[in-house]
Formats: C-alpha cells, sequence, structure tokens
C-alpha cells in the first residue's frame, strides 16, 4: 500500500495488543456503521488473539447494523451504567475509535479520561486533542475501519482477522464513502477491498 503508517506506531500498537489481559473498546455516541464497525471488528481480532475483550458504546447504535458479529455482546452505558463502571476498573486497555475528543462520548468522557490502564486512539477525522498513550491518526483514509485493517496488517497479525472481522470492516468503509461514491478515490482503498474479499466478505451486503 502506498500509505504506509509509521513503524513506531505500529510497533507499539502490536506491543499494547499482545500485552493486554483485558481490553475496553469504545466508539463515539451515535456510533454509525464505521464506528461499530472498527469496533466489532477489533473486538473479534482481540478475542482471536485469545484475549478478553469488550464493546462499551455511549448510546444506541442504529438496528440496521445490529447483524454483525458480536453486536449482542455489546454494553449500552445509557442501559447499564453500573456494569460499565466496573468494566473499566477491570480492564487493563483502553481503545477508543472512530473518534479524537474524549467529549465526542458525552457521558463516558469521565470514565475515558481518568482510566488508568493504556490508552489507544485510532482515528481518521482531523485535530486529536484526546490524552492517550498512542495516538493513530491518519486524516487521508476513507474510513477507521481502513486505518483499522492497515494497522492490523501492517504489525503482521492479519491472520487473525477471520471473515467475521472482515465484515464488520467492509461495513464501516462502505458506509463512510457512502457505498465508495466519496472519499473513495484512493488505490489503497480497493486493495483492502480485495483483502477483505479474501477472507469471504459479501461486497453485496
Amino acid at each position: 500500500m502506498s500509505t504506509k503508517i509509521d513503524s513506531l506506531l505500529v510497533k507499539d500498537f502490536r506491543k499494547i495488543v499482545e500485552s493486554s489481559e483485558f481490553a475496553l473498546i469504545v466508539p463515539h455516541i451515535n456510533p454509525d456503521g464505521d464506528a461499530i464497525g472498527s469496533c466489532l471488528a477489533l473486538n473479534g481480532f482481540l478475542k482471536n488473539l485469545n484475549h478478553k475483550s469488550r464493546v462499551i458504546i455511549p448510546n444506541e447504535f442504529p438496528d440496521f447494523l445490529q447483524w454483525m458479529d458480536g453486536a449482542n455482546e455489546v454494553v449500552d452505558f445509557e442501559k447499564s451504567p453500573d456494569e460499565v463502571k466496573q468494566l473499566f476498573l477491570e480492564a487493563d486497555t483502553l481503545f477508543c475509535l472512530d473518534f479524537n475528543d474524549f467529549e465526542r462520548s458525552e457521558g463516558l468522557k469521565e470514565l475515558l479520561s481518568s482510566f488508568k490502564g493504556k490508552k489507544v486512539v485510532v482515528d481518521h477525522h482531523p485535530s486529536p486533542v484526546a490524552n492517550c498513550d498512542l495516538l493513530i491518526s491518519y486524516t487521508t483514509v476513507s474510513s477507521t475501519c481502513e486505518l483499522l485493517f492497515r494497522l492490523v496488517e501492517e504489525a503482521g497479525l492479519l491472520n487473525y482477522i477471520d471473515k467475521k472481522c472482515a465484515d464488520a470492516i467492509f461495513v464501516g468503509i462502505m458506509t463512510d464513502t457512502g457505498n465508495f461514491s466519496y472519499n473513495a478515490s484512493d488505490p489503497d482503498t480497493y486493495y483492502i477491498i480485495a483483502k477483505l474479499l479474501e477472507k469471504g466478505i459479501d461486497k453485496d451486503l
């Protein structure tokens, strides 16, 4: 691929992934296809590595996205605040996906800010301000799902992306490009789609 993630960021990402015992994965409020897709993809990826992980959402996400693997295990902070607070006490790693300012998590802001473990932000929006241990921010990619795929591939961990993870990544790329009608002129995006097809996705979802 033409755009490479800084090798030190990739190395640090892999190190954090491999050392994590229990990770929480959080998107922005009102999660869209890219936000929930990237979270579910990372969740599946971590489980394939035999790590414990949970997806925590600030509020509900749309019904039409709830077919993806792992969606039924997501914990909604608005519905289960006490459970979420307990999970934050138990976890050692936090991944914030598709947002780069804790303000965009609204009710979860204080939990994110005060989290004592490792914090990783993976995002494609400009002007990051989130205080974290590892920031992976590339604004030229189509979506956080695309960035996540690139990150996993460059970390040498692509074998741990299965069809279920690939489905979620495809959803994020597809929704953040309006079915490839905008923000989709980079040939690398289609390289990734080809790789997702090799994993068995149905492009006509």
